[in-house]
C-alpha cells in the first residue's frame, strides 16, 4: 500500500483528551500488538497481569502531558497508535504525575527483580545510553520528539500506519528544526525503522529481569531529522 492509500484508508491525527473508551480501546490494542514481545515482558517483570497496567500508564501520561497520535479504519476503529514525548514535555518527572498517570501503582506491583533491573539496567543503562548516542546527533532527547510507544493493530499491519504515523511526526519534528527518535529492541523493528527512513545511531544490549529465563536484548538508537 502506497503512502497516499494509506493516508486516505488509514488517517492518522494527533488526538488530545482522550474519552475513557479511547484510551481502553489503545491499551487493549497496544496488548494486541505487543503480543509476547521479549522487550514488554522484561518491562512487566513477565507478569502478564501487568500488561495492562503499563499500557495504560503510558497512554495516560502521553494523553495528559505527551502526544497521542491515532490511526482510525473507515468505521472509526483504532488501528494504529503513536505515543510521543514532544521538546521540553516531561511525563513523569514529579510524584504528582507518577500518582495520576498509575506509575506509582505499576512499580508497587513489580516483583523485586523486575524493579532492580529498571533501576540497573533500563532507567540506569539504557538511559544513559540513549542520551549519549543522541547527543551525537547535536540534538539531545529532551530536545527531540520522543517516541514512547507505537503500535499496530495485528489485524491491519504491514499497511504503513506505522509509517504513517512516524512521518506525520517527522514532518512536525522538521517545521520545528528538531527530529524524531526513538528505541527498538528487537531486529525485525530495527531493519523496518531504517526502512522508514531513520539513522541508526548506535546498538547496544540489554539483559531482562533475573526472574526470567536468560535473554539479551539488542537495543538500538534510531533517528530522523
Amino acid at each position: 500500500m502506497s503512502k497516499s492509500e494509506t493516508e486516505l484508508a488509514f488517517p492518522v491525527r494527533q488526538v488530545a483528551n482522550l474519552t475513557p473508551a479511547q484510551v481502553d480501546e489503545c491499551v487493549s490494542m497496544c496488548i494486541r500488538a505487543y503480543g509476547d514481545d521479549k522487550s514488554l515482558r522484561a518491562l512487566v517483570g513477565d507478569d502478564a497481569s501487568l500488561r495492562e497496567p503499563f499500557f495504560l500508564l503510558m497512554v495516560n501520561a502521553c494523553n495528559a502531558d505527551g502526544l497521542v497520535y491515532l490511526a482510525f479504519s473507515k468505521s472509526e476503529r483504532i488501528v494504529g497508535l503513536g505515543l510521543w514525548v514532544a521538546p521540553g514535555q516531561d511525563l513523569f518527572g514529579t510524584a504528582e504525575k507518577r500518582q495520576a498517570t498509575g506509575f506509582n501503582d505499576f512499580w508497587g506491583r513489580l516483583s523485586p527483580e523486575a524493579q532492580k533491573w529498571w533501576n540497573e539496567d533500563y532507567t540506569g543503562g539504557v538511559t544513559k545510553f540513549i542520551t549519549e548516542k543522541l547527543r551525537t546527533t547535536g540534538k539531545t532527547k529532551s530536545e527531540s520528539f520522543w517516541c514512547s510507544v507505537i503500535a499496530t493493530d495485528p489485524d491491519f499491519q504491514r499497511r504503513g500506519i506505522a509509517t504513517a504515523n512516524c512521518q506525520a511526526l517527522y514532518e512536525r519534528a522538521i517545521a520545528a528544526s528538531t527530529q524524531i527518535a526513538l528505541c527498538a529492541t528487537n531486529e525485525r523493528n530495527i531493519k523496518t525503522y531504517v526502512g522508514m527512513g531513520l539513522t541508526l545511531r548506535g546498538r547496544t544490549e540489554m539483559g531482562v529481569p533475573e526472574n526470567m529465563e536468560k535473554t539479551i536484548l539488542p537495543v538500538a538508537v534510531l533517528a530522523r531529522g
